[in-house]
């Protein structure tokens, strides 16, 4: 353990000010900030993935930010060898990084690795996307609660790419999708640094309320303009997540531009939820937004 190097991960549901926490403390530290954020990584995604805001990113180096294209594979594996890198190199000439996002299996493969899970033949996750159109995702649930009951608590059930990739593995290697997670019972990081996790605890309706506050404002910024210039590239991984996937039935004409506004503060609220539950299994340090910078500057 190197003893003299401190890695602060600042963690919490979307929209609780993580952004604005992180760039405090390094501002305070005189540090860097490397983003864990599944969205923000991609480059052409905007209003949608609500980056930091510009004058921060020239005040302080982003790491992360704008690092991949949609149109390229990008996975959290990948994320995690690159961010172990990149530590190692920063540093060389910092004692204090600083890691925010929301974006659980990144940080997890950055700090703890992930067990290799095998690759899966194209035609399967066609058949298997092809199935979701048809029959539907609670079909897809279902399929995997049978092969893999385990598997049910670990994933997020509303998300189909994640269903469809651990029901692939399932199919494909017969065996059950969480025997290739033992990582996620690994106690200890493998990257040899002090490790310091901070989470923002928000009250639930406040965090509500910020949150529909801020898809009004991306929805004023431009984001059903951008969702539509995706719209044909609607299939694309990157593509699959709330703030986006909501708006193409509307493009098709399924429903009103006004659902699927409110359908994007829906996924987000449950999305939010889902990320308090997944952050509850890391040693997190939950304090109020405004605690967090002093707290963490009381360590040093």
């Amino acid at each position: 353990m190197n003893n003299n190097k401190t890695l602060f991960i600042i963690v919490g549901p979307t929209a609780s000010g993580k952004t604005d926490v992180a760039f405090q403390l390094a501002l305070q530290l005189k540090t860097e900030i490397i983003s864990a954020d599944s969205r923000q990584i991609y480059i052409e995604l905007g209003v949608g993935a609500n980056k930091p805001p510009a004058d921060y990113l020239d005040t302080i180096p982003h790491h992360f930010i704008n690092h991949v294209s949609i149109f390229e594979k990008y996975t959290a594996g990948d994320y995690g060898e690159e961010a172990r890198d990149l530590m190692a190199q920063l540093f060389k000439h910092h004692d204090f990084l600083i890691m925010v996002g929301g974006s659980g299996l990144y940080i997890h493969s950055a700090i703890y690795g992930l067990d290799p899970i095998p690759s899966v033949p194209s035609h399967m996750r066609h058949y298997l996307e092809t199935l979701l159109i048809t029959e539907g995702l609670d079909h897809l649930v279902n399929m995997l609660q049978e092969k893999d009951p385990y598997a049910i608590q670990i994933v997020d059930t509303k998300n189909p790419p994640r269903v469809i990739r651990a029901l692939e593995v399932c199919l494909y290697t017969g065996k059950p999708y969480s025997q290739f997670l033992s990582s996620f019972r690994k106690e200890h990081p493998i990257v040899p640094y002090n490790i310091v996790w901070l989470g923002i605890l928000e009250e639930r309706h406040i965090l509500y309320e910020r949150i529909n506050r801020r898809v009004d404002k991306m929805v004023f910024r431009g984001l059903i303009e951008e969702a539509r210039l995706w719209y044909p590239y609607n299939h694309l991984y990157a593509l699959r997540s709330h703030g986006y996937q909501e708006f193409f039935p509307f493009f098709a004409g399924r429903y009103s531009s006004q659902k699927a506004i409110e359908l994007v503060k829906r996924n987000t609220r449950r999305y939010a939820k889902r990320q308090y539950t997944w952050f509850r299994r890391y040693p997190v340090k939950w304090l109020p937004r405004e605690q967090i910078v002093p707290y963490a500057l009381s360590l040093l």
